[in-house]
């Protein structure tokens, strides 16, 4: 094997890269690993509008479904989560489930960098789980949508 010259003879190092998956994808990784700046980091703050307990997680798609972090909250209170990183490449999402039902349907969102504020509600008779983001990034919605002009 011989490797790129000065002459510009690249060939056999680009074949080497292209014909090799394992190889490109070690050095994309390499890559990504070396820029620290690269992870951002999720926190999310909640409120349980809800009458019931509710399990709330981080998860991400690192390498299939993973939860970063979980915590449970009671009806009126506050739970936090986070402050977790995630590689630049990775979506982390906030899954909401009942207590008593740890497989049923989730109410999700997908998350922004930052901090993200949000309530967890019912929908009224059916008592299926939403939630409502009220600030993202520490702005509003409606902030989000009409920026200051300065």
């Amino acid at each position: 094997m011989r490797w790129a010259s000065a002459t510009g003879d690249r060939d056999d190092a680009y074949a080497l890269i292209v014909k090799s998956p394992a190889l490109a994808a070690l050095l994309f990784s390499l890559l990504i690993g070396a820029f620290p700046g690269c992870a951002r980091t999720y926190t999310v703050e909640l409120l349980n509008k809800t009458e019931q307990t509710v399990r709330a997680e981080l998860v991400t798609n690192e390498i299939g479904p993973n939860t970063v972090e979980g915590t449970s909250i009671r009806p009126g209170e506050y739970g936090t989560l986070g402050p977790a990183d995630a590689a630049f490449v990775d979506t982390i999402r906030l899954e909401v489930r009942p207590q008593t039902d740890p497989y049923g349907q989730a109410a999700r969102l997908v998350l922004s960098p930052g901090l993200t504020e949000a309530e967890i509600y019912t929908d009224g008779s059916w008592g299926k789980l939403h939630i409502n983001p009220t600030r993202v990034g520490g702005r509003t919605p409606e902030e989000a949508r009409n920026p200051p002009i300065d």
